[in-house]
């Protein structure tokens, strides 16, 4: 994994996430910060247009600026399993299906904070 846009301090805790989510290694992440999420956001997802002339998959992760150190991981782990979702086909830039199934709601978010709470309290006890 490639990991472009944020401090060497979390690189180990995005190794980490990538390694419980089985991310190929062939994945660049561009990470960048923004103030203007909108409202409770604390982080987007999405596949890169850059991917189509890439051989690589890229995957952009933006992510509100003002988080104290835990948010911000778990912002990072919840965006990432995001990203296995789009790797695996389980979500679509459409947002409207969920594994290939047309849903009402957002099973991916669920996914997602589930993924990222459980990852996080591992995380802790790894760093022990």
């Amino acid at each position: 994994m490639v990991i472009h846009g944020i401090g060497k301090k979390y690189f180990k805790a995005i190794a980490f996430f990538g390694e419980k989510l089985n991310l190929p290694n062939d994945v660049i992440l561009e990470f960048s910060y923004s103030n203007d999420l909108g409202r409770n956001v604390l982080g987007h997802c999405w596949e890169s247009d850059d991917s189509i002339f890439s051989r690589v998959p890229i995957y952009c992760v933006q992510l509100r600026t003002k988080q104290d150190k835990k948010e911000i991981l778990e912002t990072i782990a919840h965006e990432m399993c995001h990203v296995k979702q789009y790797i695996n086909h389980e979500i679509t830039a459409s947002l409207n299906t969920w594994r290939g199934v047309p849903v009402k709601g957002e099973p991916w978010e669920i996914e997602a904070e589930d993924f990222a709470i459980s990852v996080c309290q591992q995380l802790e006890k790894y760093e022990k």
